[in-house]
């Protein structure tokens, strides 16, 4: 959630700040302030494109291998329990990480079967990192390692979540795009309904996992997706749902606290990069694959199913090596 906004629990929908509690007319006081310090943390936390570098065939291989490893990453939080948002931050951990000068991250940007064992290693890791920093549960050494029968001992995994802590600076409470979008749900016209505020949180939230799983995001910043994102969600909403100078004012309140011309080429391109048209028209039902939480659910982050050559188990299926096309362990 948008830091220091009212909380939000249960499995059902959110119920939207609309409802004008004192607590949340407080946190719509201070939302200048709030996103002011995310937009500026947010540049201390950014990603650079690690395969710059690498061939065209290696780096086609590179990003095939990063976004398995990515529903791998979303698929093995949710039969665990956690939030979706969880396992976003570990591949947010990941990606600054795989840029880094640590000599894990420089093994794993390779294009060979020591490099695909480093990047497994370096998720791992992250998700291990990720966990301990987001969730009142914890996860042991020993558990992630069964995760990927052991294909890496409880060590490597304890060693390497000290690798990434070094390389990122011990910077791992930067905001995320799914904070932003929260933010950006406050900015709702008080006047609009609450389904107006849940269609808005699912399409944003489809979009934002979405850009996850893909590599051309990454160097974007979190504001940008999560902007791009709602307005997108905007655009799927019927003018009986919002009105059209309603909307004109969210428009506009979005410009004014992200301090941007939503209509720069940058937020028209990762507009366009989103594809909204593969989200589903409105809220998903909650299933029995997915933790409750601000979360969200997305086709292309469900928990997959035997028919996409996974199994439902979490122990039965680990990170991918360089080359395949299904969750399962590397054969070395």
């Amino acid at each position: 959630m948008c830091p220091s906004a009212p909380p939000r629990h249960g499995a059902a929908r959110p119920v939207s700040p609309l409802a004008a509690s004192a607590p949340a007319a407080a946190a719509a006081a201070d939302l200048p302030e709030r996103l002011a310090t995310m937009l500026r943390l947010e540049r201390q936390h950014a990603s650079r494109d690690y395969l710059r570098s690498a061939s065209q065939a290696a780096r086609r291989r590179g990003i095939a291998r990063r976004a398995q490893v990515v529903r791998w990453t979303v698929l093995a939080a949710a039969r665990l329990g956690f939030r979706r948002e969880t396992a976003l931050a570990a591949v947010g951990y990941l990606d600054r990480f795989a840029g880094s000068d640590a000599p894990l991250a420089a093994t794993a940007r390779g294009d060979n079967l020591k490099a695909s064992r480093a990047y497994q290693r370096a998720a791992l890791s992250c998700l291990y990192l990720a966990v301990k920093l987001h969730e009142p549960a914890t996860l042991d050494a020993n558990s992630v390692s069964l995760m990927a029968r052991g294909a890496h001992s409880p060590q490597e995994i304890a060693a390497g979540e000290l690798e990434v802590l070094k390389a990122l600076r011990w910077r791992v409470h930067g905001p995320t795009a799914g904070q932003f979008s929260d933010c950006i749900l406050e900015l709702i016209p008080t006047s609009a309904r609450a389904v107006v505020y849940n269609k808005l949180n699912e399409l944003s939230r489809c979009q934002i996992e979405r850009a996850a799983e893909d590599y051309a995001c990454i160097i974007l910043r979190p504001s940008t997706v999560a902007v791009a994102a709602a307005l997108n969600a905007l655009d799927r909403l019927s003018p009986r749902d919002l009105p059209e100078e309603e909307r004109e004012g969210f428009v506009k309140g979005i410009s004014e606290a992200f301090d941007l011309d939503v209509n720069a080429p940058l937020i028209q391109l990762t507009r366009g990069r989103l594809l909204l048209d593969r989200c589903p028209p409105g809220p998903t039902p909650a299933s029995a694959d997915a933790p409750p939480g601000p979360s969200g659910h997305c086709p292309t982050a469900r928990a997959v199913s035997p028919d996409d050559g996974s199994s439902s188990d979490v122990a039965a299926v680990s990170p991918v090596s360089v080359g395949k096309t299904r969750l399962r362990v590397m054969e070395l």
